[in-house]
């Protein structure tokens, strides 16, 4: 601008941008993007393991809980509360507290719920700006240094590490409209209308719920709960789906146990990913919603118990599925599929859209260390906590990008995989890419660390030492099973799992 002329609205509104950031510039160590379960547990991990990194929290959101802050109100977790969350921080109903430690004993009853969690991770947040090492800033957003605040405020920021960034774009129904056409008049909702004041008091004459994944599972289970008839359900499942149960497998610590030495035979007695999911369902540790059918051609993790399991197979038992394959658009004529049409039941009909899936959020990482930066990609089975905790003890206790990155096993299926996301055949690869990661923390001396975080599924802080023990140099000898499916992954012993470098570095 001349000299002696006037400044412009536009010059004013720099001026008074800089004045905003500068006069509040800080400067952080580590900046991390988000506050929902992989950034609260890097942040929890690396504010334990650096007493002097500072921290900046930033997340766009209200509340901490990330994709939990816009889940269905009954909602509740997979697995046992144990071992979910961050590691400084108990979850578990059961939780008991000594001088040593927490010990939170596996319940495959103690799911916990939306309420708890969001509690939970609010919790976890205030605790870290105690420690007067984190700022938080909620219903914000970082771009360009700049961390943007929604009441229009303004800080500068020198991130002086690291920027941390979650490798995640999880959306959940209620975070977008339905993938298909609803014409007006329909009465269509994610799941969460389910406990809408107005629906949660009534019961209509019928349902349709749209997905098979664990939303839909859970929509079916509560209506069926709440005394609907599973004749007045109509269950369109595009693609039948294996489900974990629960039963056998957190039943118990030795339950978790003997699940472990169950599936590593079942691993190394089978050729492909078909034979494994029969040998498992054998096993009663899976199970599907039609025996009689095909085998399911999708897995995604979602987990029920049998009960559950028995319930939901009411609705197939009064011809209420549907398999039509997806849904296209939905109008008063009806449901109009990828292969036919069915009519709406009736006039009362309320469409629960439960068609997201969630975990497609994930993002392919393959380097998640860079110079200025850290991506938190999923690196330890289903585990998103326990995976983003070992990459805060790798940011602090390997010295190069390089070697981090060369002891990180993502799981993330890229364009162009033999193996998809959502196929059966990638449960022997994340398995594969979890023992990798554990064999990869032995080796940087991480055992005893392993041995006491809570969000490891095999830590002392769940099942008791002696059982441990005896599971690795008894006579199940866990760990030489471990190294043998490894060795046979490598070899190529799967006929439908390609490992890549990626996989085997």
């Amino acid at each position: 601008m001349a000299a002696g002329e006037e400044p412009n609205d536009e010059e004013l509104q720099r001026r008074a941008d800089n004045f905003d950031t500068e006069k509040a510039a800080l400067a952080v160590d580590y900046l991390v993007v988000g506050a929902g379960l992989a950034s609260l547990a890097f942040l929890d991990e690396l504010l334990s393991l650096d007493s002097k990194a500072t921290f900046a929290l930033v997340d766009k959101n209200e509340a901490p809980g990330g994709h939990w802050n816009f889940a269905y109100p009954f909602v509740r977790l997979h697995q046992p509360a144990a071992y979910y969350g961050v590691s400084s921080e108990p979850l578990a109903a059961g939780a008991k507290r000594s001088c040593m430690m927490t010990f939170e004993p596996y319940d495959n009853k103690d799911l916990a719920d939306k309420e708890k969690l969001l509690a939970y991770f609010a919790r976890a947040v205030h605790r870290f700006e105690a420690t007067g090492r984190v700022q938080y800033f909620a219903r914000a957003t970082f771009s360009d240094g700049i961390i943007a605040c929604a009441d229009g405020s303004k800080r500068s920021v020198n991130v002086v590490r690291k920027l941390v960034l979650p490798a995640s774009n999880v959306v959940v129904p209620a975070m977008r409209p339905p993938a298909y056409a609803v014409a007006e008049g329909v009465d269509c909702g994610p799941a969460n209308i389910l406990s809408s004041d107005e629906e949660s008091g009534r019961l209509r004459t019928s349902y349709v719920v749209v997905g098979a994944g664990k939303t839909g599972v859970d929509s079916v289970l509560l209506l069926l709960r709440r005394g609907v008839p599973a004749s007045a359900i109509t269950w369109v499942v595009s693609q039948d789906c294996w489900y974990f149960l629960r039963d056998y497998i957190f039943h118990s610590g030795s339950a978790f146990l003997g699940m472990s030495v169950k599936m590593l035979d079942a691993l190394n007695e089978c050729s492909d990913s078909s034979s494994f999911f029969h040998k498992m369902e054998a096993m009663r540790l899976v199970g599907r919603l039609d025996p009689s059918r095909p085998p399911p051609t999708t897995f995604r993790g979602a987990t029920v118990d049998i009960e559950e399991l028995e319930l939901l197979r009411t609705v197939e038992a009064a011809g209420g599925v549907v398999r039509l394959g997806r849904v296209t658009a939905i109008d008063a004529t009806g449901i109009t599929l990828q292969q036919g049409h069915v009519a709406l039941p009736s006039a009362d009909t309320l469409v629960v859209d439960c068609s997201a899936n969630g975990t497609d959020g994930y993002a392919p990482i393959r380097t998640p260390f860079e110079a200025d930066r850290i991506h938190l990609t999923p690196c330890y089975s289903f585990n998103i906590g326990f995976g983003a905790a070992i990459l805060a003890w790798l940011e602090k206790n390997v010295e190069t990008d390089e070697r981090k990155n060369a002891n990180v096993f993502t799981i993330i299926p890229e364009p162009g995989d033999v193996v998809k996301w959502g196929s059966p055949a990638l449960l022997p690869l994340i398995l594969y890419g979890q023992f990798k990661m554990d064999k990869s923390l032995e080796r940087l001396g991480a055992s005893s660390w392993m041995l006491t975080h809570r969000t490891h599924q095999a830590s002392m802080k769940h099942i008791s030492l002696c059982k441990l023990l005896w599971a690795v140099i008894g006579p199940t000898r866990l760990m030489a099973r471990r190294d043998q499916f490894l060795a046979k992954m490598e070899a190529g012993g799967f006929t439908d799992v390609q490992l890549h470098r990626r996989h085997v570095a």
